[in-house]
């Protein structure tokens, strides 16, 4: 045992806390950050913890992978933005669900609407916070998903990734501008990095159920988008690739 520690605070002190153990571990384990490694501190980035309560509600909704879930989700992040108006993760998850809203709308409108607000908020995010991996990986999901601004999308994408590599939503949304672009393989081994750094988030298992599907993979297919169904039975992509799936076993 190399170090430990007891930390006995409320649970107002949650954020400080965080950073105290994590300031602790990396001088207990002799680690050295390189200059590009994103700070210790503030990684929570808003001092609200109500308003953390929401972003995290925001996103345990969007895990549902269907329109009330992201509905949902949306008015959490909403919420959290009216008790911190400058979370600028807020505004990046915002984005993302407002996106996945426009799936599920029929009225041209509506939709339009959802995707216009989902842009605002993504810019709204890289303009409060710079260095916020999120921000750029919103706003790269708006481009590829809804503007087919591709150059734009993959600018954003190499930021999101320069700034934090390992990030599963990142690493999933980038497998559909490099399916939109033709690259596959490249696509799946993306959804892949993304399902293995968060093996229960449905998103990323839904993208890669998608692209197997594409490539002929039918049976691993089948495997990763039943799984994604089991965690999340309300999952709707899920259950339409699985669609799919069976049209292609014929």
């Amino acid at each position: 045992q190399m170090w430990a520690e007891t930390y006995d605070r409320k649970v107002t002190d949650v954020f400080v806390v965080q950073d105290e153990i994590a300031g602790a571990v990396v001088s207990a384990l002799k680690v050295k950050l390189l200059p590009s490694d994103p700070p210790l501190v503030s990684q929570h980035r808003t001092s609200n913890t109500e308003a953390y309560n929401q972003y995290l509600l925001g996103r345990q909704f969007s895990d549902r992978s269907n329109e009330d879930g992201y509905r949902r989700s949306a008015a959490a992040y909403e919420k959290a933005l009216a008790l911190d108006p400058r979370y600028a993760a807020a505004y990046a998850g915002l984005s993302r669900s407002l996106t996945q809203v426009g799936d599920f709308v029929d009225n041209a409108a509506e939709r339009a609407e959802s995707q216009r607000k989902a842009l605002w908020a993504a810019e709204k995010a890289v303009e409060l916070n710079p260095s916020l991996a999120e921000g750029y990986s919103a706003r790269a999901n708006v481009r590829t998903y809804i503007g087919g601004d591709w150059p734009g999308a993959q600018a954003d994408f190499q930021m999101a990734l320069l700034l934090d590599q390992g990030d599963p939503v990142t690493n999933a949304h980038f497998a559909r501008l490099l399916a939109r672009l033709g690259r596959l393989q490249e696509a799946i081994a993306a959804a892949r990095k993304a399902t293995e750094g968060e093996p229960m988030w449905v998103g990323g298992k839904n993208i890669l159920g998608a692209y197997l599907n594409a490539n002929g993979q039918l049976p691993e297919a089948r495997k990763v988008l039943t799984q994604a169904l089991e965690i999340s039975p309300e999952n709707e992509y899920a259950r339409f690739f699985l669609g799919v799936t069976a049209l292609l076993e014929g």
